[in-house]
């Protein structure tokens, strides 16, 4: 949690974590997002290391792909996974299609990194007793 609430790295564990929150968000009401494939960056990873020379074999022209506008960028090299969940959230809530409003980020970090560490705190520290 310490990370998340400074200015320190966020890492795959952290983005990992929140992806599973949003799974759990859709499970229970799924007009909340957008139906969607999270592919952790540890699995594409492990794939590449494992048979680089398959991945050539495979036609990524078959893939649809968008190009956005307007889409925020990082001022500093720690806020990247910050900016992976934000993406994340954006792009999976339904009937968004621009970045219009998200012009103001960077601003937001401390307040972003709050969240996230709270939700994150909230979905996997819960006490059935309580």
């Amino acid at each position: 949690m310490e990370d998340l609430l400074s200015t320190g790295y966020i890492g795959d564990c952290h983005v990992d974590a929140y992806a599973k929150i949003l799974e759990i968000r859709r499970e229970k009401d799924e007009s909340l997002c957008r139906p969607y494939l999270y592919v952790s960056a540890n699995l594409w990873i492990r794939v590449l290391q494992k048979s680089t020379s398959k991945m050539t074999d495979y036609n990524f022209n078959k893939w649809d792909l968008t190009l956005a506008k307007n889409v925020p960028t990082q001022i500093n090299s720690y806020d990247c996974g910050v900016y992976v969940i934000k993406y994340m959230e954006h792009i999976l809530k339904p009937g968004v299609t621009n970045w219009n409003d998200c012009e103001d980020w960077a601003e937001k970090m401390p307040l972003f990194r709050a969240e996230i560490a709270y939700e994150i705190f909230k979905t996997f520290t819960v006490d059935d007793d309580v």
